[in-house]
């Protein structure tokens, strides 16, 4: 079934998360391995307040964990310092296929929402900074659901009330956020980007695409 509404997680799929990967490395003494940690830190102690029934927002999460990272391998830790090095999240370029792939989504006809696990305010700038914004008919923090990415309850509740489960599509660049939409019933596209692969437990994507240009000539 074609899609009506293709929803988008926003980084690493859209936004080029490298600058901020650099910036967190520098910042933790240029331990690669380090900086992989905080990452995968992030999403662990999100689904963690997701199974205790609580909420912090993800820049809290992120400057928690470093915090955490930090105490554990012996590195000096400045909250000043670190909220600047975080900073660099609001200034990431988008991808160079997203702006044209997104254009040719919106010519033909679809619905096009940014849906992500940052907070609002961070998830505007981002997008207003890769010159985004125009493009999407609703940008979506999960914020406002007190829960991240991928509980059932956020898909569920930006589901339009006018359209079934599976015309949605979620596009990501992340298996277990896909897995997430999958389970709710809508479609889905894996976006590989580099470092990316899939979980091979998962059930397989709707679409599996290198960029959002393929998308958009697929759909």
């Amino acid at each position: 079934m074609k899609p009506k509404t293709v929803f988008f997680d926003v980084n690493e799929t859209l936004l080029d998360l490298n600058p901020l990967k650099v910036s967190v490395e520098n910042y933790l003494n240029n331990e690669p391995h380090l900086a992989e940690l905080w990452f995968s830190k992030m999403l662990h102690y999100s689904l963690v307040l997701n199974e205790t029934l609580q909420f912090q927002t993800f820049d809290k999460i992120a400057l928690a964990v470093l915090e955490m990272i930090c105490d554990a391998h012996n590195i000096s830790f400045s909250k000043a310092e670190a909220k600047e090095t975080l900073s660099t999240i609001k200034k990431l370029p988008a991808h160079q296929d997203v702006k044209p792939g997104l254009l040719k989504l919106k010519e033909n006809g679809f619905q096009l929402k940014a849906i992500s696990n940052g907070s609002q305010e961070v998830l505007e700038t981002q997008l207003a900074y890769a010159e985004l914004t125009s493009l999407f008919d609703e940008i979506i923090s999960v914020e406002k659901f007190q829960t991240y990415k991928p509980s059932q309850k956020v898909y569920r509740q930006i589901q339009p009330k006018s359209i079934e489960a599976e015309e949605c599509l979620l596009v990501a660049a992340h298996a277990w956020d896909l897995m997430g939409a999958n389970s709710c019933g809508w479609q889905t596209a894996f976006v590989k980007r580099e470092g990316k692969s899939w979980f091979p437990l998962a059930e397989k994507p709707t679409y599996n695409i290198k960029n959002i240009e393929e998308l958009a000539d697929l759909l």
